[in-house]
C-alpha cells in the first residue's frame, strides 16, 4: 500500500495551465455543409465527456471530406490533448504553410515543447507573440517553456509580461512560485501560494504546489493541516513523507532522473502539465503543465 501511494503522490506537484476559451481565426462552422445537426450534437456529447479520441475521429472523416483550415487546427489540437505530438504536427504543417496565426504557432511551440525540444519550441512561440504581442497566453506559455528548460531569469520575465497582460493572478502567481521552487526558495513560494489559497483558490494543482513548498520550508503541521482538511490522500502521513523526499528541478539533457522530476507539456481539463512532473499554469485551449 505505501508503495503505491508513494508512486502516485510524487505526482503532487505541478506546474498549472489554466485552461479559457480564446477566440481564433479557425472558427466553429456551424451547420455547414459538412456537418449536419446529428453531427453537431455527437460532437458536443464528445466535447463534455472529453473524448479526444472519439473527436479525432469525426474531425479526421472531416477532413477527408474536404479540406478546412478549423477542421485541421481542432484534429492537430486533439491529437495534442491525447499526447500524440507527432500526429499535432503532422497536421500542423499545411497550416504552417499558410499564413498562420497565433494559436497555430502557439500550439506547434506546445507540441515541441513537450517533446522537450525546446529550442524550436522558443522560435516558435517567439512567433505567436509576434503575431500578437498583447497576447497573455503566448507570453504565458513562453514562461513555462523557458522554466522547463532551466531559464529561470527569462521564464520570471515571461511571466511579469504575462501578468501585465492580465493573465489571472492564480496562474502567474502558481508559475512564479514554481520558478522559486525550481530555485529551492520554498519560502518565497509560498509566499506567492498561501495568499491565493488563504482567498479561496482551491485548484487542487495549486493546493498541492502550496503543500509541497510548505514541505520543503519545513512547515510540517500547516502542510499536513491542508492535507486533511482537502482530503488530498487518504494517508497524510504516507503524503508527507513521500513528498518530503522529492526534489525538483527544470528538465537537464543527460541529468538523472531518479531524484529530480522534469516537467512535461500541459494536458487536462484544467490544462495542468502531466501529473508525474512538476506543472505550471498555461493559458489556453489546452491549459498544463506545465
Amino acid at each position: 500500500m505505501f508503495i503505491f501511494t508513494r508512486i502516485v503522490l510524487l505526482s503532487s506537484v505541478f506546474l498549472l495551465a489554466a485552461c479559457q476559451s480564446y477566440s481564433t481565426s479557425y472558427k466553429f462552422s456551424g451547420n455547414s455543409d459538412y456537418q449536419s445537426k446529428d453531427s453537431a450534437e455527437k460532437e458536443y456529447v464528445l466535447q463534455q465527456s472529453k473524448n479526444y479520441s472519439g473527436l479525432i475521429e469525426v474531425y479526421k472523416e472531416r477532413l477527408k471530406n474536404g479540406e478546412d483550415q478549423n477542421t485541421r487546427f481542432k484534429l492537430a489540437e486533439y491529437y495534442y490533448q491525447v499526447n500524440d505530438y507527432n500526429s499535432s504536427l503532422h497536421y500542423l504543417s499545411v497550416l504552417l504553410q499558410k499564413s498562420p496565426d497565433e494559436h497555430v504557432y502557439l500550439l506547434q511551440a506546445k507540441n515541441l515543447s513537450a517533446q522537450r525540444q525546446y529550442k524550436s519550441a522558443i522560435n516558435f512561440i517567439n512567433m505567436a507573440i509576434n503575431k500578437n504581442p498583447k497576447s497573455g497566453e503566448s507570453y504565458n506559455i513562453k514562461g513555462i517553456i523557458l522554466a522547463e528548460n532551466g531559464q529561470l531569469v527569462e521564464a520570471t520575465r515571461a511571466f511579469e509580461m504575462a501578468r501585465n497582460l492580465y493573465v489571472k493572478d492564480e496562474i502567474i502567481n502558481n508559475n512564479l512560485a514554481m520558478v522559486e521552487i525550481f530555485s529551492q526558495r520554498y519560502e518565497s513560494a509560498v509566499r506567492y501560494l498561501l495568499p491565493l489559497y488563504l482567498r479561496g483558490y482551491k485548484e487542487q494543482n495549486l493546493t498541492h504546489n502550496l503543500v509541497f513548498a510548505l514541505l520543503k520550508s519545513g512547515d510540517y503541521r500547516y502542510a499536513k493541516e491542508i492535507i486533511e482538511m482537502e482530503s488530498m490522500a487518504p494517508y497524510p502521513d504516507a503524503l508527507v513523507e513521500a513528498l518530503a523526499d522529492v526534489s525538483i528541478q527544470p528538465y537537464s539533457p543527460g541529468g538523472s532522473s531518479d531524484k529530480a522530476m522534469a516537467m512535461n507539456s500541459a494536458k487536462t481539463t484544467s490544462a495542468s502539465f502531466v501529473p508525474t512532473a512538476p506543472t505550471i499554469i498555461a493559458v489556453g485551449p489546452t491549459a498544463k503543465a506545465l
